[in-house]
């Protein structure tokens, strides 16, 4: 059985993780970070009808 901490703290995580990969999609290519601008590219490469 899971208990309900770890539940609760695998639901955070991936809520971060979902924030982060959002932001990249959004806000990515406004950085000027190479590898920030190439992870956006790839984020939004593999979910192309996340618009």
């Amino acid at each position: 059985m899971v208990r309900r901490t770890e539940l609760i703290i695998g639901m955070l995580l991936i809520g971060i993780f979902m924030t982060l990969g959002v932001s990249a999609a959004a806000f990515g290519g406004g950085y000027g970070s190479g590898g920030f601008s190439g992870l956006n590219n790839n984020w939004q490469a593999n979910q192309p009808t996340f618009n």
